[in-house]
């Protein structure tokens, strides 16, 4: 399961046009997020996966956006290929992928649509979908799902995480993002549509919850900050960041955080039963 291309329809749509990903990754020189919120970021989604996918030992484990590993602190592929057996990232975009593989040579990487995916049928553990599917069109998410589905084993874990439609300022921040085309998404989501995805498209939803809470000013006036005042600021940054990281543990979770996230079940026997 080495490097493939398969990026046939390799874009999204900003104001009904195509959103180029490669010309995205073309101009992007580092990472969306200030180096200690990434970095939270990044041990956000490990908690995540350390929560709901149990061990990774002897897994094969796909990433379906390699984002983080083109650019960004919050990486953690390579986290995951440190105990999985294989540690596959993907993603829409020929240049990210080319420059994830700079980043990280030693990790193997498809280019491909999510839709229609260079891998055999039940070939996966664990997939770990992070904020890809709501880059889609909506129309198109049900055949991404059913496509995560195929490839993944009877028995088998999805986890999903989703721009959250329950946090309005984060609402209010994606309005920004399409309106100036700084980085493409089509649409948030509520976690009872996502539930009912999951499962008009083949999936048992075994566990919800929001993460990530560390709202989008925090990471402009952390940016700005070390820009002007360099990593004098890093201790006030990361108890913010603390502050924030918090806010998982009250009911109002889904208010603060920036993406849903669901463990989901392909049905059949659990692969890592004997």
């Amino acid at each position: 399961m080495g490097p493939r291309s398969n990026t046939k329809g390799a874009s999204g749509k900003h104001n009904g046009l195509p959103y180029d990903w490669d010309q995205y990754a073309r101009r992007a020189k580092k990472g969306r997020f200030q180096d200690r919120i990434a970095l939270h970021k990044k041990n956000v989604h490990l908690e995540l996966i350390r929560d709901w996918a149990a061990s990774l030992e002897g897994k094969i484990v796909l990433k379906t956006d390699a984002n983080e590993e083109a650019f960004g602190a919050d990486a953690f592929l390579n986290e995951l290929s440190a105990t999985a057996a294989v540690a596959v990232g993907m993603d829409v975009s020929a240049e990210i992928v080319v420059r994830a593989k700079r980043r990280f040579p030693n990790l193997p990487y498809a280019a491909a649509n999510v839709k229609n995916l260079p891998f055999l049928s039940s070939v996966f553990d664990i997939i770990i979908s992070n904020s890809t599917l709501d880059h889609l069109p909506r129309e198109e998410v049900p055949e991404a799902v059913r496509e995560l589905g195929r490839i993944l084993k009877p028995g088998a874990i999805l986890i999903l995480t989703l721009d959250n439609k329950h946090n309005p300022l984060h609402v209010f921040s994606h309005w920004i993002r399409r309106f100036f085309g700084w980085f493409y998404t089509d649409r948030c989501y509520s976690v009872p549509e996502t539930t009912r995805l999951l499962r008009e498209n083949g999936f048992q939803v075994l566990a919800a919850t929001a993460v990530f809470h560390v709202p989008f000013p925090v990471n402009f006036l952390a940016k700005t900050a070390e820009r002007f005042f360099g990593s004098g600021m890093n201790a006030l940054i990361e108890g913010i960041i603390r502050i924030c990281g918090g806010l998982d543990r009250f009911p109002t979770r889904y208010l603060t955080g920036r993406h849903i996230a669901f463990k989901a079940r392909k049905p059949g026997e659990d692969p890592s039963r004997d």
